[in-house]
């Protein structure tokens, strides 16, 4: 598990997430301090990452799309893309931290389906079916 933390290297940092289309920039950048572990999924396994985002007065929904960006003064890449499938929000000391739990397959863009068929139907002619009623 990579654990990526916004700290002040000795060059500078860039490092932002991007949550439903609004940025929150690093503590070391004018923003918010958060944390990420990034557990990349391989071809069997869909990744996952975890967010701690301190002291955020919005709410996050579940199904909101969290973009992880950083890198090194202005060359910055995106890193991925993940979609919040579990919230928690929880004090540490002073802070209030909101976690959260991310896939890195977006429902929204998955190419994966998955159909029942029965015994007698070839698979050939229920995925046709299935495509021309999706259209």
């Amino acid at each position: 598990m990579q654990r990526i933390t916004a700290l002040r290297p000795l060059f500078p940092r860039n490092s932002f997430l991007v949550v439903n289309g609004k940025t929150i920039n690093d503590e070391n950048n004018g923003g918010l301090k958060f944390q990420a572990e990034i557990k990349s999924g391989n071809d069997k396994k869909i990744g996952v990452g975890r967010f701690y985002i301190y002291n955020l007065s919005q709410d996050i929904a579940v199904g909101s799309e969290v973009k992880l960006n950083f890198g090194y003064a202005d060359d910055v890449g995106e890193y991925g893309i993940y979609e919040v499938i579990k919230t928690n929000k929880y004090r540490d000391g002073g802070d209030i931290i909101k976690e959260l739990l991310c896939s890195e397959r977006s429902k929204n863009t998955s190419q994966i389906i998955s159909l029942s068929i029965d015994g007698n139907v070839r698979i050939s002619d229920a995925l046709k079916k299935f495509v021309n009623q999706q259209g």
